[in-house]
């Protein structure tokens, strides 16, 4: 047993390279594997953590006309001690900044003792005083405040005297307003122990129980959705309490009001008739009261003008309706998507070479598995050296893969969301079910292989074991059946391209080895172009770049704008697929004078809208199986409407259903092409909101903003991906030309004894590496778009529509990327080459 155990470590020591290659293939496979799985979770888990520490708000509740202390009370009692509960005063409203006018959002709530949307101090301090506020940190959209500068709210001066981080905010982009210019400038915190509330607007509630949830996770959702149900039901009570309450505040104060200005004339009318002021006050109070009725009747007048109860409503929202939360969860959504296919694409290629090397292994050790089985060892027996070598080599490659993916490839990740996002907290997570999954796979696809490949040579009789295997045979290829190109061969080319296909085993691991590597390098160049739809929808398909909501046909002042070249007008309504998929959508009536604003495109063929066209979307084709001449079944407002499809369209962003008309009878939306700097939107926008008929303002150029921000974290992705592509390429290349080598050491010592110099033997067997590397990555480019293809539709999702977009020089870059990799390899193997022993490599064990 002490002989046997020392054999094992005999073969590690005399192939250490063939065991670290190994060992390396497992770190590369498992590593990348754990780590790019295990980055989103631990993205989300950490950013769960800053929630939970901060207590950010699980629903918010919004009031037009305000909430009272006893909403709180209510909220506190149908949950028992499971809440949180925090009300405040939010509004946004213009104020001066540092002499400049700039929509802020200003937030009174109690800063000292804040129990929901914890505030993290990150400078200065809190107010002590009436006259002092602090300020949200700067997301790289505010205007450039600081502490010790003011800020006029009301005709009133607040000094800046603390910048505060709210968990409500941790994206790094434009917070959206409806007033203005439609982007906060600043947010304002005042403190109510200083500033009394004039309204409480908003009520923030915590539940105790979801703390253990992360925020990201279907459990959390699904609980909300049960918790927000609940809520909705107490509210219409609580809605209809508090109109009851403001009309009769305001009745009071009108109805004062108004007694006042009948008395006041009363009095008036009494001295104008020559009473002294003594007798006008005591006859008015007995004629006031005859006209209890009419000041009944003029207050409740005065208080329907006043009040409009009847838009009254309370909003109840949850965190999908915070735009940081959603735009986080989104784009780390998207790692998680990539995850799930390059890693596992990328094991498979390392399973596949290590069992190459494996194979090899077995192979060489023919001759003492002949030996063993002679001396009376049993299958098993001889079977356990091998398992015992694969799992030492799995073993360690597999802690040193867990350890560097799962804290590695996160921070990397990490770092790219940084520029994005104020990330508080980040979690380096051991994700039991990715580390066991990968390790646990690799080690059985490799085990399994081993075992089947021992046990073929196991079976064989001693006798033929001792003997070494035949050569390949030479065989006739179908180049030589083309004279024309063989005859102008030379002999060394000849031989090398006999040799890539008489090692047909070799040849087909080493294309697909080397073909995967350059697919995974094809996607990771071409991954980031294919994911830019934000330019391809707003700059080939889309012409117009401003969509104004209006509300009104007389659009004159609209129109009248300077910097409005072209525009149509469109109506625009909400819609939802039935048939198979439900989609959302919007159907666009309209007439072809659209076709100046919009690219139509049917199979890279432009189409023109007509009047009686329905044009819908490629997605929503696709997804209901719809084509041309079928019928479109749609819902609008709880009503069924349907179409027959004239034509199918490209589409990126958002899914529409196009119906082409004579003319708009209610238009709602209109498209503008306008020639305009991005510096100056805010100045149009803030214009046009300004006007009675106009309800909101979109410029193309801030939604595009929003695309390109997400593709730019995709740069840190592709580096890993491209350095563990160019790893894997190298180990791949390095194990199979080893294998290669080895298996022709009497070939290439042959031909050193002829007198070949080392660097002629060594083109021997480097013209075939390149022969294979070459047609593997050729494989590899074809793959790489099939892989592509297969990521992009499996990230796509409603109103995300993804299509391959591969430029040249992608094509060029995975393939010398490759080429590259393949000759860095070769000046490893000049040294070995050149240190062939010719008498000892051309002994026989005859």
């Amino acid at each position: 047993m002490k002989v046997y155990t020392k054999t094992i470590f005999k073969d590690i020591k005399t192939n250490l390279s063939r065991f670290i290659a190994i060992i390396a293939i497992v770190i590369l496979g498992v590593g990348f594997l754990v780590g790019l799985m295990s980055s989103s979770p631990d993205m989300k888990a950490g950013m769960d953590k800053y929630y939970d520490e901060y207590l950010f708000h699980d629903i918010n509740l919004k009031s037009t006309i305000g909430f009272s202390d006893e909403t709180i009370k209510m909220i506190e009692n149908l949950y028992d001690d499971d809440v949180i509960v925090e009300g405040y005063y939010e509004v946004d409203q213009e104020l001066v900044a540092n002499s400049q006018k700039v929509v802020g959002r200003v937030i009174n709530k109690n800063l000292s003792n804040t129990n929901v949307d914890k505030l993290k101090l990150i400078e200065g301090r809190f107010p002590t005083n009436e006259n002092e506020c602090v300020i949200e940190r700067n997301n790289n959209t505010f205007l450039e405040l600081s502490i010790n500068s003011y800020i006029d709210i009301d005709d009133n001066n607040y000094k800046i005297v603390g910048v505060v981080a709210n968990p409500s905010y941790v994206a790094k982009e434009k917070e959206p307003t409806t007033i203005g210019n439609g982007r906060i400038g600043c947010i304002v915190y005042l403190d109510s122990e200083y500033n009394p509330l004039p309204l409480i607007t908003d009520i923030s509630i915590v539940y105790k129980s979801l703390l253990g949830l992360n925020s990201f996770d279907d459990d959390y959702i699904d609980e909300i959705a049960v918790l927000k149900s609940d809520l909705e039901l107490e509210l219409e009570n609580v809605l209809d309490k508090r109109k009851s309450e403001v009309y009769a505040s305001a009745y009071d104060t009108i109805y004062a009001e108004v007694y006042n200005s009948f008395y006041d004339n009363i009095i008036s009318e009494l001295l104008s008739m020559g009473l002294s002021v003594e007798a006008a006050n005591i006859k008015a109070k007995e004629l006031i009261e005859n006209q209890t009725s009419t000041i009944d009747s003029e207050t409740n007048k005065l208080v329907d003008e006043s009040l409009n109860l009847e838009d009254a409503t309370i909003y109840l929202l949850d965190r999908e309706s915070n735009s940081s939360y959603v735009n986080y969860d989104m784009r780390v959504q998207m790692i998680a998507d990539i995850s799930l296919v390059f890693p596992i694409f990328f094991f498979i290629i390392a399973s596949l070479v290590t069992l190459t090397t494996i194979t090899r292994m077995v192979d060489e050790d023919r001759g003492i598995i002949g030996t063993l089985k002679a001396l009376g060892y049993s299958k098993l027996k001889i079977l356990s050296k091998y398992i015992i070598y694969i799992i030492m080599a799995c073993g360690i490659g597999s802690i040193i893969g867990v350890l560097c993916g799962t804290s590695l490839l996160p921070y990397i990740i990490k770092l790219a969301y940084d520029s994005m996002y104020f990330i508080e907290e980040f979690n380096l997570l051991f994700n039991w079910n990715y580390i066991l999954i990968s390790v646990v796979s690799m080690l059985v696809v490799i085990m399994l292989v081993t075992i089947g490949v021992c046990l073929k040579s196991v079976n064989e009789k001693p006798s033929a074991l001792l003997l070494d295997r035949a050569p390949k045979p030479g065989k006739r290829i179908i180049l030589e059946y083309i004279p024309f190109l063989w005859n102008r061969l030379k002999f060394k080319y000849k031989s090398s391209i006999r040799n890539v296909f008489r090692y047909k085993k070799n040849f087909f691991v080493m294309v697909l080895g080397v073909g995967g590597c350059s697919a995974l390098l094809l996607c990771a160049l071409s991954i980031k172009p294919s994911l830019n739809v934000g330019s391809r929808q707003y700059e080939e398909i889309f012409k117009y770049n401003m969509i104004v909501n209006v509300n009104d046909n007389d659009l004159s002042n609209v129109y009248n704008l300077d910097v409005i070249n072209d525009y149509i007008l469109v109506e625009k309504k909400t819609a939802k697929t039935i048939s198979d998929v439900t989609l959302d959508c919007e159907i666009i009536y309209t007439t072809d004078k659209i076709n100046d604003f919009i690219c139509f495109t049917e199979d890279g063929k432009e189409i023109k809208i007509k009047n009686d066209s329905v044009i819908i979307t490629k997605q929503i084709a696709e997804e209901n199986n719809l084509k041309i001449g079928d019928l479109i079944k749609l819902e609008v407002n709880k009503t069924e409407i349907e179409y027959t499809i004239t034509n199918i369209c490209f589409n990126h962003l958002e899914n529409y259903v196009y119906v082409g008309c004579d003319s708009i009878a209610n238009p709602n939306t209109l498209f503008a092409i306008v020639d305009i700097s991005v510096e100056v939107e805010d100045k149009v926008m803030e214009t046009l909101l300004a006007f009675d008929n106009v309800d909101g303002v979109e410029f193309t150029s801030q939604t595009r903003q929003t695309f390109d921000n997400l593709i730019n974290t995709l740069d840190y992705v592709v580096i890993v991906v491209i350095a563990f592509s160019g790893a894997l390429a190298i180990v791949v290349i390095y194990n199979l030309t080893n294998i290669n080598v080895n298996e022709r050491i009497r070939e290439l010592a042959t031909l050193k004894v002829l007198g070949y110099q080392a660097k002629e033997a060594a083109g021997y067997i480097y013209r075939e590496i390149i022969i294979m590397t070459i047609i593997g990555s050729l494989v590899g480019l074809v793959l790489g778009k099939l892989l592509l293809s297969f990521i992009l539709y499996t990230i796509s999702g409603p109103g995300l529509y993804y299509v391959t977009n591969i430029s040249w020089y992608s094509y060029l870059g995975a393939f010398l990327f490759t080429i590259g990799f393949s000759l860095v390899v070769d000046l490893l193997f000049i040294k070995k080459i050149k240190n062939i022993k010719m008498v000892e490599s051309l002994k026989s064990v005859d």
